[in-house]
């Protein structure tokens, strides 16, 4: 349960940030263009709890989840690209796929 309030957190900074503008990342502070949907329970298992209320770019999700040995490829379908001037969907393959 406790997981679930957190990504309703997440989900309030995250529409926070993006009336600012550009939302960045909380663990390396780069400007964050993808947005990405993984289950609840796979972002519990990877990201930190420091981290779990907070925006956190695919690149560094991806670092937790190698440094955990996890992989997360089948839970993670489309993957969006918010750029400037365009946006991109892109539909995950990796693994065993």
């Amino acid at each position: 349960m406790k997981c679930i309030l957190d990504m309703v957190l997440c989900i309030r900074d995250y529409i926070l940030d993006t009336g600012r503008g550009q939302q960045t990342c909380k663990v390396c502070g780069r400007p964050d263009k993808f947005d990405f949907q993984v289950p609840d329970i796979i972002w519990c298992l990877i990201v930190p709890p420091k981290y779990q209320t907070k925006v956190v770019c695919l690149a560094c999700f991806d670092d937790f989840a190698t440094a955990k040995n996890i992989d997360y490829s089948t839970s993670l379908q489309t993957i969006y690209f918010a750029g400037s001037k365009a946006s991109f969907k892109f539909e995950v393959c990796g693994g065993d796929r």
